[in-house]
């Protein structure tokens, strides 16, 4: 399938999960990351949820690790499609932007060379990592500045599909992803920081 009928699938597929469901399957994806992932320490860029997309809940996530790391937000600049990472203080220091989106209203700026870790949001995710977005580029363009060695997380409410059809040149694949059933690795070359 092309990533025009995956996102209308996965948009359907969303909206027949209940807000229980969701906040289960949130909270399974947060366990694993605690006990997969070695988050001290470390600089970790986190997706916001867009309520009206039932996004997985990352605040029940950042709640779990904020005392282990450094965690950045973005703000989206829709002129470019780019995207500014700053501090994460809490939700009060946040505003919802035009498209439901929370954002910071301020903080210190983080640069993507500085990010250890990035856990990215998407509707799936195909066998090689290949995923898919609203298909705007926005993560596609950031982590294209992020250091090499920065490993890149999808996080998932399905599991994962056999093959995106349209994949291109600027897609930019994933090291891997967490789902509330699996933790997939995809074939990268970096070292993913697991709790061994």
């Amino acid at each position: 399938m092309k990533k025009i009928e995956l996102r209308a699938y996965y948009k359907s597929k969303r909206e027949e999960i209940t807000e229980n469901d969701l906040i289960t399957r949130t909270k399974k994806i947060a366990e694993k990351i605690l006990k997969e992932i070695d988050l001290e320490n470390k600089t970790v860029s986190i997706f916001l949820p867009i309520k009206k997309q039932k996004e997985i809940n990352t605040f029940l996530i950042i709640k779990e690790i904020k005392n282990k790391c450094r965690i950045a937000v973005s703000k989206s600049n829709f002129t470019d499609f780019s995207m500014q990472h700053y501090t994460y203080e809490n939700e009060n220091s946040l505003v919802e932007n035009e498209f439901g989106i929370p954002e910071p209203l301020a903080g210190i700026e983080i640069k993507p060379t500085e990010m250890d870790i990035v856990f990215i949001p998407l509707f799936t995710i195909d066998s090689d990592g290949n995923r898919v977005g609203f298909g705007k580029g926005f993560y596609d363009r950031f982590l294209n500045k992020c250091k090499p060695e920065c490993v890149f997380i999808g996080l998932h409410l399905f599991e994962n599909i056999d093959q995106i059809d349209d994949v291109n040149q600027n897609d930019i694949k994933l090291d891997l992803c967490i789902t509330p059933y699996n933790t997939i690795t995809f074939n990268s070359s970096k070292k993913i920081p697991f709790i061994k």
